[in-house]
């Protein structure tokens, strides 16, 4: 019976529907012994000792370097729950026939939502407000999201579904993207720009482009 790792923490050891499928289809499931396992803080040999029995393993945020891959002489798929390669040695996968999957369609919303909350705990002092009212109730005036211009660095599937909820907002969206859906920019009139311009002209800043060779360090280290 083929044995397959579920990772992702808000799946650990709860049945649902994928679970089921996987065990009609006549998987094995097993959870990693330490639940923060899937937040990639191990270390390779700790790493390679809990895969070391999976055929395939349903990733979260674990590194696949080239050591670990090659020392799961079982492994035959890596699915990543999420979007990016970044944790993953593609080539050294693809060397040894493993194919590596993401779920491109499965989180855009949640994470453009959480952008969202961030940028009001940020413009609304969410969080020093929280600490005032438990200590000496200071109040001090905050600047309103309205008419403010946030920049969008990527302007994929996650920072297109930041910029309507943003355009809703009455917000400016100005983005940085080498491959734009122009549709999708004109419709929702936001302006293409260059990095720099972007810098320049932005009250709020959100980052969603993947880690690459050339995106690495494009703001800071």
């Amino acid at each position: 019976m083929p044995v397959v790792l579920i990772t992702p923490e808000e799946m650990l050891h709860k049945e649902t529907p994928y679970t089921e499928m996987l065990c009609e289809a006549g998987f094995e499931i097993h959870y990693p012994q330490d639940p923060t396992f899937t937040r990639g803080l191990c270390s390779e040999q700790a790493t390679i000792e809990q895969l070391g029995m999976c055929d395939a393993v349903i990733a979260g945020g674990e590194c696949f370097t080239k050591n670990v891959i090659e020392a799961l002489p079982r492994l035959r798929v890596i699915a990543r729950s999420g979007v990016g390669y970044d944790r993953v040695d593609v080539t050294t996968a693809t060397e040894r026939g493993i194919p590596v999957t993401i779920t491109p369609t499965a989180n855009f919303d949640a994470v453009a939502e959480h952008t969202l909350g961030l940028l009001f705990a940020v413009a609304k002092s969410v969080v020093a407000f929280d600490r005032s009212a438990r200590t000496d109730w200071s109040r001090w005036l905050t600047m309103p999201v309205r008419g403010a211009t946030l920049g969008l660095l990527g302007l994929g599937r996650i920072g297109c579904a930041v910029a309507t909820r943003a355009k809703a907002l009455g917000m400016t969206v100005i983005a940085v993207e080498p491959y734009p859906n122009q549709q999708f920019v004109a419709e929702h009139g936001i302006k293409l720009v260059d990095q720099d311009t972007l810098l320049a002209n932005s009250d709020y800043l959100s980052v969603h482009c993947p880690l690459t060779a050339d995106t690495q360090g494009m703001i800071d280290q």
